[in-house]
């Protein structure tokens, strides 16, 4: 999206906040100047809505308190705010922050199914909109193939939610491997592609990837994730 923008020539102004593992893996190139470089603490939120008069904000949905922060910054500056579920589970519990939930204008869902469940968990129906997912929308299917392999992508769950989301990677791993053993009719092999920031330790099934790749999906038959 960010790439799309910078090549259109939008005629809006617009600039990026991500975490520092983002911004290194985004590089430079066209984005040399949209990435706002800034350490995120309140302060620096309150004098960049002061500073840079956005006319919008626009987030994700994760349940992190910097984006409470930042939405109940766009609340004190009567900046509009829309955040994105891209995923359909959980669409209270991203809102929230310990005991504190701070609605952002609009929530951003995927389809109808979505907003219906969004809305079942809480959410007011006039906050909850469809917007499609265009990452999904532009993807065309795999070839068919007869390979019944299945590589498992791991997460680190442990790392970011703890136990809060009452699972984690090693009991989806685990659940996984259950389910293979019962059925080897149905698996001959389990590969593990731990997420670049996973520990990357051996798993008592299969060979572990040291980096997932695209191409891997002409070679399995399904992909499992958390």
């Amino acid at each position: 999206m960010l790439e799309t923008w910078s090549a259109s020539q939008s005629e809006f102004d617009w600039r990026v906040l991500v975490s520092h593992q983002v911004r290194t893996f985004m590089g430079d190139g066209d984005l040399a100047g949209r990435v706002l470089d800034l350490p995120i603490v309140d302060e620096n939120v309150d004098l960049m809505f002061a500073d840079y008069h956005p006319d919008a904000l626009l987030a994700s949905c994760s349940k992190k308190s910097i984006e409470t922060t930042f939405v109940r910054a766009a609340r004190k500056y009567r900046v509009p705010s829309l955040q994105f579920i891209d995923t359909w589970y959980g669409y209270a519990s991203r809102l929230r922050t310990g005991d504190d939930t701070v609605l952002p204008d609009h929530v951003l869902v995927v389809d109808e199914n979505a907003r219906a469940e969004a809305i079942a968990e809480g959410i007011p129906p006039h906050c909850v909109m469809v917007a499609g997912h265009p990452g999904w929308e532009i993807v065309a299917p795999l070839p068919s193939t007869k390979s019944r392999d299945v590589v498992f992508l791991g997460s680190p769950i442990q790392r970011d939610y703890g136990n809060t989301l009452g699972y984690d990677e090693d009991d989806a791993w685990a659940l996984l491997c259950e389910f293979a053993a019962g059925r080897r009719d149905l698996i001959d092999r389990l590969i593990y592609a731990p997420h670049p920031q996973q520990d990357a330790a051996n798993k008592p099934w299969g060979k572990v990837i040291s980096k997932y790749t695209p191409k891997m999906l002409r070679s399995v038959g399904a992909v499992v994730g958390c």
